[in-house]
């Protein structure tokens, strides 16, 4: 089974086109390794996308391999002096976040892979919690 995962910057279109395109090359290099873990950049199919690469596909073959793909994230994002709100989808399902710590992402992006319903990564809450698939 492949888990594919579409990640999206949420904002001011410039921020986002540059977050978008240094994470596209963190995860190149830092998942590089994952036995097969795929990355490439993408058109959002959503109607109102900003057109020729805004959205980061994800594809990874191992649910296991999760764990590493939140800690890549995390790791990326603490890197860095700000990042603008993120938006990871699979299938109808989406995650919004904006300072989830690697723990909570895997969570929450495990609880995406596997129960296909949205869910929240939000620090503040002690594990995710399902919540209805955004429309």
């Amino acid at each position: 089974m492949t888990y594919e995962f579409t990640f999206e910057f949420i904002g001011d279109d410039e921020a986002s086109t540059k977050a978008l395109t240094s994470l596209y090359r963190w995860f190149r290099e830092d998942l590089a390794a994952a036995d097969g873990a795929k990355v490439e950049l993408a058109a959002n199919a959503e109607p109102d996308g900003m057109g020729a690469a805004d959205v980061l596909c994800m594809a990874l073959t191992q649910l296991t391999a999760i764990g590493g793909l939140a800690v890549a994230f995390a790791s990326w994002r603490d890197a860095r002096s700000s990042a603008p709100p993120v938006r990871i989808r699979f299938g109808e399902a989406t995650l919004e976040l904006t300072n989830a710590s690697a723990e909570q992402l895997a969570a929450a992006l495990h609880a995406l892979a596997t129960t296909g319903e949205s869910t929240s990564a939000d620090p503040d809450d002690p594990a995710p919690s399902a919540a209805t698939p955004e429309a």
